[in-house]
């Protein structure tokens, strides 16, 4: 009877222990990918918003080239793109996104620079901004694979596997595709003068 009282305590304690051991297990797994979803989502957020003060740099630039606006370019966020890119560079272990980055960084810096210098010669610039828009499509190939990346590990869904040169394609078509639309610039230019 004594030994039975003993297997029945080793037994309840073991099922005990196992049982934690799964509760913990369990928890840790949530946790883990609510982690990862939470990484995935300030990685797309960061992502975009250093893509949409970049839109905003290059429009700014365009005002001052063409339509002759002062200080458009000088009054641009800078603050809020390197807190973006300080953002991205902490969160993200990403290579090619890294590498992405800088080269967009390096890029804006390179463009910002030779217009601010004043009188600048339109073919180097047109040099300048091919460079930025081509780092710029290089980023957002970047940062999609690497938030889809991301995302998927936390839905445990195997991604499809999308080569960094398919990325890059599909960005370069919807970036000719925008550029080819007709423009809203030139009506904002007839209603100016």
């Amino acid at each position: 009877m004594r030994h039975t009282m003993i297997m029945g305590a080793i037994v309840t304690l073991t099922a005990t222990l196992v049982g934690a051991g799964i509760a913990f297990l369990s928890q840790w797994l949530f946790d883990r990918r609510q982690r990862t979803g939470r990484l995935g989502e300030l990685l797309l957020e960061q992502s975009a918003l250093l893509l949409a003060l970049n839109d905003d740099f290059e429009n700014r630039l365009w005002e001052e080239r063409s339509l002759k606006l002062k200080n458009r370019v000088d009054t641009w966020d800078l603050t809020s793109s390197r807190l973006a890119k300080s953002k991205l560079e902490i969160l993200s272990t990403d290579r090619e996104l890294n590498n992405a980055l800088s080269k967009l960084h390096l890029a804006g810096v390179c463009l910002g620079a030779y217009w601010r210098r004043g009188n600048c010669d339109e073919d180097i610039l047109d040099g300048y901004l091919t460079a930025y828009r081509s780092a710029r499509v290089e980023f957002l190939a970047a940062s999609s694979a690497a938030v889809r990346g991301v995302l998927a590990m936390r839905s445990n869904q195997i991604a499809p596997e999308v080569s960094r040169e398919d990325a890059t394609d599909v960005a370069r078509v919807l970036w000719q595709d925008q550029a080819a639309r007709p423009s809203r610039r030139p009506r904002r230019l007839s209603r100016l003068g």
